[in-house]
């Protein structure tokens, strides 16, 4: 999700969509996906349309745009377990924002970011 979400900043939509499609894939072979996947679909269009309207760099949307997914992909998959383990949604939030800023800026030696 990390990557995906970091690969808004640099692809085009698109590819985004064809990356998205295959990662669901992946995951999911079945014919019917479930609510959880559907999310993991849609989180990087929705980092795109975050990226639109905020006002800061693209680093800082970045890390916003995947804590803020991760929070929404674990509410979905079962907020009574979010609830009653914040520290451990933080700790995962946290591991995972500092991933995406590493492939974040990994991409950003090889692209250009996307003004779209």
């Amino acid at each position: 999700m990390a990557v995906l979400v970091a690969m808004v900043f640099y692809l085009d939509v698109l590819e985004i969509a064809i990356l998205a499609a295959l990662s669901v894939l992946i995951m999911n072979w079945k014919p019917f996906p479930e609510l959880e996947i559907a999310v993991f679909f849609i989180i990087p269009f929705l980092a795109m349309l975050g990226r639109k309207i905020s006002p800061w760099n693209g680093g800082v949307n970045n890390i916003f745009g995947i804590i803020l997914s991760v929070i929404l992909f674990y509410s979905v998959s079962s907020l009574p377990v979010v609830l009653d383990n914040a520290y451990f949604l933080a700790l995962v939030a946290g591991a995972t924002a500092f991933f995406g800023a590493v492939i974040f800026h990994a991409f950003g030696y090889f692209y250009k970011i996307s003004s779209v």
